[in-house]
């Protein structure tokens, strides 16, 4: 790939990229995502505004899951009276693959990008929440000893530097 960002997650928008697809190879996690953002910050974007690029591939080096938790909920009726409470729930590590499988395509997208934190063992820890839609949000929270987003081509603005979306309502 033409663009190569190395240990700079922080400089990337992730909010509303679609996961095409997860897959681990030889201790690494590879997603490949549309629809990410590349910010001004990142010194790979010479332009003024933040960027877009249509395919991109995200590569956690040396990647563990640490964990996945699919959010709870409430339900409340017109007067704000409680329905329903579903509790957080911890995923057990022997179902992360169909997790996984269940948030490819246009079945999930990354919502945000929780924390990213150096550890003391120079490792790093990330948390992404991401919208599947079978299985409904939760986080993914990973340790990787490198990070690096590939990329070919910056395909625009991204669509919150419009103006459409910049004008007060």
């Amino acid at each position: 790939m033409k663009y190569r960002s190395i240990n700079e997650l922080s400089k990337f928008e992730y909010h509303d990229a679609i996961i095409e697809k997860f897959e681990f190879m030889q201790g690494n996690l590879i997603v490949e995502v549309s629809g990410i953002n590349i910010t001004t910050a990142n010194p790979q974007n010479t332009f003024e505004k933040d960027m877009c690029t249509h395919k991109a591939n995200i590569i956690f080096e040396g990647a563990t899951v640490e964990k996945i938790i699919i959010s709870g909920y409430e339900s409340l009726d017109s007067d704000m009276k409680l329905i329903e409470k579903v509790a957080d729930v911890e995923v057990k590590k022997e179902e992360y693959n169909s997790i996984f499988d269940n948030a490819e395509g246009a079945y999930g997208h990354i919502s945000s990008m929780e924390i990213l934190t150096k550890l003391e063992d120079g490792k790093y820890q990330i948390c992404f929440c991401i919208d599947a839609y079978h299985i409904g949000w939760y986080y993914l929270t990973l340790v990787f000893e490198r990070g690096i987003v590939e990329w070919d081509e910056f395909n625009g603005e991204a669509w919150y530097e419009h103006e459409t979306w910049k004008k007060e309502r």
